[in-house]
């Protein structure tokens, strides 16, 4: 992808296509993010965080949303992300998860990687229930694999009460059993 490589030449060939993009589909998704992700590697974050926000909806008076709501949303909350605005991709989390309960793995994995393992966690047991094990679980290694150096062991106890609740409630659960530590 000529936005990985980063030099000169990638980049502006990076500006063509975005250029014909923009001409062509002005309005697609795919048109937006490598608008956004390209004023990025062009040194203009700023310029870009600013169209990112235009484009967030204002979720104070949404009810409900959509699947195509909810990843259109999950885009540029991973935009911010990109431009090192944790907190309005936080926010954009926690306004997904308020409107849908089941989208507060989400938001864990979310806290879990960008702010705090324990933060993570907390979420996950707001909606622990034994049906949600295997969410929670998903969640939960994923997190602590990728902090296992600032969380050593601290959390395996509880990953594993759920491990061992969620084979009792369904032994036969493939999911469930190709789980683990590592």
């Amino acid at each position: 992808n000529l936005l990985n490589r980063g030099d000169k030449q990638s980049l502006e060939k990076a500006t063509q296509h975005v250029l014909e993009m923009r001409k062509l589909a002005p309005n697609n998704v795919a048109t937006f993010e490598y608008t956004v992700r390209l004023a990025n590697k062009l040194g203009r974050k700023e310029a870009a965080r600013k169209e990112l926000m235009n484009a967030v909806p204002d979720m104070s008076k949404a009810t409900a949303l959509s699947e195509q709501e909810v990843q259109r949303l999950g885009m540029l909350a991973s935009l911010l992300i990109e431009l090192d605005d944790i907190d309005s991709a936080e926010k954009i989390y926690r306004d997904i998860a308020a409107l849908n309960p089941n989208r507060i793995p989400g938001l864990a994995a979310f806290l879990g990687t960008h702010r705090s393992v324990d933060q993570c966690f907390e979420k996950l047991n707001e909606v622990y229930s034994p049906e949600r094990i295997p969410a929670l679980l998903q969640v939960a290694l994923s997190v602590v694999r990728k902090q296992r150096e600032k969380v050593q062991d601290k959390f395996d106890a509880q990953i594993q009460t759920w491990l061992d609740t969620g084979l009792r409630e369904n032994p036969d659960s493939i999911t469930l059993l190709l789980q683990g530590f590592g």
